[in-house]
C-alpha cells in the first residue's frame, strides 16, 4: 500500500499511461460527473426545487436544524433516530420515522425527475454545443472497459448513446413480454452498472425493467414522469446509511450483481466525481477487497491539499483493513480531463463538498 504522503499528482493523460501496466482499466462515476455538465444535479439545486409542502413539518425542521440541503444526510439522521426510538420500545414512533424516511426518498426522486433535462439535446442551448459535449464525453469514456456509476440521472446513459460507445448494460427483450428486462445471462458481456439504480430502471419484484425510447417511441423522461403519477417509483438506493444501502442492494439481484462485479475487478480503477462519503462505505469496502491493482482518485488539484486530509485518512483506514494488500493508490487532477469539452469552473466539482 502506498504512503499517501508520497503520492504525486498526475494529469489525466499521465494517469492513463501510468495505468497501462496494470492491464484493464475501469471507472467509477459519481454525482460530480453530472454536476460538471449541469449544476442542477447538486443537492443545493435539488433542495431549492423540491416541493416541501408535500413533506411533514417535522421533516422540514430537520433540514433547517442541521443546516443541510443533502437529502441523504437527512435520511441518515432519520434512520439513526428510528434505531434509537426502536431500542427504547417506541414502536409506533419508529414506524412514523420509517414513513418520514420513505417520504424524503420519494421527494428526492420526484424532484430529480422534475428538474431533469427532458431529452438528450436539452443539456445545452444549441445543437452544436450538444454534439461537442457528447463527443468529448464519448472520447473520455472510451478509455475504460467497464463503467460503474452511483448516479440516478440519465446523463451517462445519453452520453453512451450519443458518444458512440459500445456498452452492453445487460438488458434485452428476450422474454415473452418483449420488455427490456435485465438478463443475468448477459453478465459476461455487461459493461455498464448502475450500482444504486437509476431513474429509468424499475423493479416489479420479479424483473428490473429499463425504460427506453427505441420501441415505445415515447421519451424516457416522459415515461418516468408518467410512472411517478401512478405512484410507480424507479429503482433507487438512496438510504442514508451505507449498511442500509447494502441491505437493499442484496435484496435486488440486479443491484447485488453490479456490486459483485465491482468486487471482482482486476487491473486499474479510476474515479470521477465520486465523494467516498461514509454513506457509500460499502463501495469503498468492495474496492478494498477486490483484485484491483491500482486506484486513481480524481480530485481537484492534489491529495496533498489540506481539504483532502479527512478523505485521505478515511481511505487509509479502509485500506489498512483491506484484504487487497497489493492495491496502489494514486490521484489525478480532474481539471485535466475536460470530460464535457470544456475547462471546469471553480464551482463545478469538489468532492470534499459532497461528503457527509
Amino acid at each position: 500500500m502506498k504512503d499517501f504522503s508520497k503520492i504525486s499528482s498526475l494529469s489525466f493523460s499521465q494517469s492513463l499511461k501510468h495505468s497501462l501496466s496494470f492491464g484493464s482499466r475501469h471507472i467509477l462515476i459519481g454525482n460530480g460527473f453530472s454536476i460538471a455538465l449541469k449544476d442542477i444535479f447538486s443537492y443545493r439545486s435539488l433542495y431549492e426545487k423540491a416541493d416541501f409542502r408535500k413533506l411533514p413539518v417535522d421533516v422540514r425542521k430537520i433540514f433547517e436544524k442541521y443546516e443541510t440541503e443533502d437529502f441523504e444526510k437527512v435520511m441518515n439522521l432519520i434512520s439513526h433516530a428510528k434505531e434509537v426510538i426502536g431500542c427504547l420500545g417506541y414502536k409506533k414512533e419508529a414506524e412514523q420515522l420509517d414513513s418520514y424516511h420513505h417520504r424524503v426518498r420519494d421527494a428526492l426522486v420526484s424532484t430529480l425527475a422534475k428538474i431533469h433535462p427532458p431529452f438528450p439535446n436539452a443539456i445545452a442551448e444549441n445543437t452544436e454545443n450538444v454534439d461537442q459535449k457528447y463527443q468529448a464525453c464519448g472520447e473520455f469514456l472510451k478509455s475504460f472497459d467497464k463503467l460503474y456509476t452511483t448516479n440516478y440521472d440519465l446523463i451517462l446513459y445519453w452520453a453512451i448513446m450519443r458518444g458512440g460507445i459500445k456498452c452492453d448494460d445487460g438488458f434485452n427483450r428476450k422474454n415473452p413480454q418483449g420488455k427490456l428486462y435485465w438478463n443475468k445471462e448477459q453478465l459476461a458481456k455487461q459493461k455498464l452498472y448502475y450500482l444504486h439504480g437509476a431513474l429509468h430502471l424499475f423493479n416489479d419484484g420479479l424483473h428490473v425493467e429499463k425504460k427506453a425510447f427505441a420501441k415505445e417511441k415515447t421519451p424516457i423522461h416522459k415515461q418516468i414522469t408518467q410512472a411517478l403519477k401512478k405512484s410507480q417509483f424507479p429503482l433507487f438506493v438512496s438510504e442514508g446509511k451505507s449498511q442500509d444501502k447494502l441491505m437493499k442492494i442484496k435484496r435486488v439481484p440486479y443491484l447485488s450483481s453490479c456490486l459483485e462485479s465491482l468486487g471482482q475487478l482486476e487491473g486499474a480503477l479510476f474515479t470521477y466525481g465520486f465523494s467516498f462519503s461514509p454513506g457509500d462505505f460499502h463501495i469503498l469496502d468492495t474496492i478494498m477487497h477486490s483484485k484491483i491493482r491500482a486506484l486513481y482518485i480524481g480530485v481537484r488539484g492534489t491529495l496533498k491539499q489540506k481539504k483532502y486530509r479527512e478523505l485521505k485518512a478515511y481511505i487509509a483506514q479502509a485500506a489498512s483493513n483491506a484484504r487487497n494488500k497489493r492495491l496502489e493508490i494514486y490521484s489525478y487532477d480532474i481539471q485535466s480531463t475536460n470530460v464535457w469539452g470544456k475547462q471546469m469552473s471553480e464551482e463545478s466539482i469538489d468532492i470534499t463538498r459532497e461528503r457527509t
